[in-house]
């Protein structure tokens, strides 16, 4: 991002970038944390990170909220770097890095729409009443991904304080401080901390990121050998010719 945010204060500085890197994936939530903080936008705001909350026989893990007076926003932190690809309609997107490394990884947006039903569920409210935001690193390169609208932001994560601000704009005050309040309170009520939950969790995540279905096609996914070891290939080779590395 650069010297300019960090002086603007939507960046922390680098000493707060080094205090406060664990991985990849908690810098970038802590990454986005920060450029939501109160005094980067106008009007009332509570932000909350790290929600496990109710979904059918799980639980989901929400990345961040923004409960705004203007709107609820529900945030999916991806903080990869390389080109992505995806529809909306993918069951899976594909991270590229390099000329042929390739990843595949649970379409964002279908995450972040389990992400909204549990958060209407817990605060009883409609779904259409939150903001699906989905945001990579400033690092990626979005080569084939949904165009943004109003109801679902799909951007860099340098790109998200103006487009948010321009929609702020555009809307009109809905909740009361008063009711930013009571809607934490039942968030943070909710939300199931514990040990086995959080394994739990992590489980149903980690068969999401490592899919038996191709990306690409829609084939079985089938393990097979080659020069440099085992690998996921695609059962339609050679029409389709996606693979992830074996682990």
């Amino acid at each position: 991002m650069g010297l300019f945010a960090v002086l603007k204060g939507e960046e922390p500085n680098f000493l707060l970038k080094l205090l406060h890197y664990k991985n990849a994936g908690a810098y970038g939530e802590y990454l986005l944390r920060f450029a939501l903080q109160k005094k980067n936008l106008r009007g009332n705001s509570i932000c909350l990170n790290n929600l496990y909350l109710p979904y059918k026989d799980h639980t989901t893990e929400v990345d961040v909220i923004l409960l705004h007076e203007k709107g609820i926003f529900v945030f999916e932190s991806k903080n990869y770097q390389g080109k992505i690809e995806g529809e909306k309609t993918y069951t899976y997107w594909t991270q590229i890095l390099g000329n042929r490394k390739r990843i595949s990884f649970y379409n964002p947006i279908l995450q972040n729409k389990a992400h909204i039903k549990a958060v209407a569920a817990t605060l009883q409210i409609r779904q259409s009443d939150c903001i699906s935001c989905v945001v990579f690193s400033h690092r990626s390169t979005l080569k084939q991904v949904p165009e943004s609208d109003d109801d679902c932001l799909i951007l860099r994560r340098n790109q998200l304080l103006k487009r948010l601000r321009k929609l702020l704009r555009k809307r009109s005050v809905v909740y009361s401080p008063e009711q930013l309040e009571e809607m934490a309170k039942k968030l943070k009520k909710a939300s199931q901390n514990s040990y086995h939950q959080r394994k739990v969790h992590a489980q149903h995540i980690q068969e999401l990121r490592c899919p038996s279905v191709c990306p690409l096609c829609g084939g079985k996914l089938q393990k097979r050998t080659g020069q440099y070891g085992p690998f996921w290939g695609c059962e339609n080779f050679p029409s389709c010719r996606y693979t992830r590395p074996f682990s």
